[in-house]
């Protein structure tokens, strides 16, 4: 408790000493702007800005990207000590104007307004070997878990077509835990076109794809599969004869 509570007074001598901005009001105009930034995709395309919430994810889009603003609380700064590296970019707000500036039931007390770190899709294609291509993968989670794991498996980057959830959206941002920032990710016109740029190139090209069963077709499609698999253990079995030890279920 003494702990936090000294934190807390160096925190406060630090804002005094930036004179850092505060704001009171929740129809302040940057409030405002900022909450239309994390609502509206044609302004983040035309700023070359986006919004991010949570102090986890500024700082780890602050790795890739640049701060422009930094949001947060009294609270806030005090719990991350990380933010103090931010101070000449951060401005105070209330917890009132927090609650306006939150994208979720629970604001989080901190809030980024980042530069678009500008990855074009033509030096995607140019450089990169390992390319994760999406096509009209419209859900920001299922967007957002795909470039985690395309950055985690070191990809050179990610193509998306027409139709796919923006990489820089609040819900996508925070499916991705801010991987947009360091893995080029861009949209692209024509993703057949793109493949084939790739293969001119002898980029080898791999495809999957979800097939949609229809219900009344999915108990079929099970006792299909348990069949096979059943005929398959049974002939390995016999062949290896160690029946005994082969417990293959679906």
């Amino acid at each position: 408790m003494r702990r936090a509570r000294v934190r807390h007074f160096v925190y406060m001598e630090i804002i005094r000493g930036c004179q850092m901005e505060t704001i009171t009001s929740r129809e302040n105009a940057k409030i405002k702007y900022a909450c239309r930034l994390r609502e509206e995709e044609k302004l983040r395309t035309a700023d070359g800005l986006f919004f991010a919430e949570g102090p986890k994810l500024c700082l780890e889009l602050a790795r890739g990207c640049t701060l422009q603003t930094l949001y947060a609380t009294e609270k806030a700064l005090a719990h991350t000590p990380e933010l103090e590296a931010f101070a000449g970019k951060t401005v105070l707000v209330t917890e009132p104007v927090a609650q306006k500036l939150s994208g979720t039931k629970t604001s989080q007390d901190v809030f980024g307004v980042f530069e678009h770190p500008g990855w074009q899709a033509a030096d995607i294609l140019a450089k990169g070997r390992r390319i994760l291509a999406l096509e009209a993968v419209q859900d920001p989670g299922n967007v957002g878990t795909l470039l985690r794991s395309a950055a985690a498996f070191g990809f050179d980057g990610v193509l998306l077509s027409k139709g796919c959830a923006a990489p820089f959206a609040p819900k996508t941002l925070r499916a991705s835990m801010g991987a947009a920032g360091r893995l080029p990710v861009a949209p692209v016109q024509d993703l057949p076109q793109a493949l084939q740029q790739l293969r001119a190139r002898g980029v080898v090209c791999l495809a999957a794809a979800y097939i949609y069963l229809p219900c009344a077709f999915l108990g079929v499609a099970a006792a299909f599969m348990a069949l096979i698999v059943r005929v398959l253990k049974n002939a390995f079995a016999q062949a290896v004869h160690m029946k005994d030890e082969l417990d293959y279920t679906i």
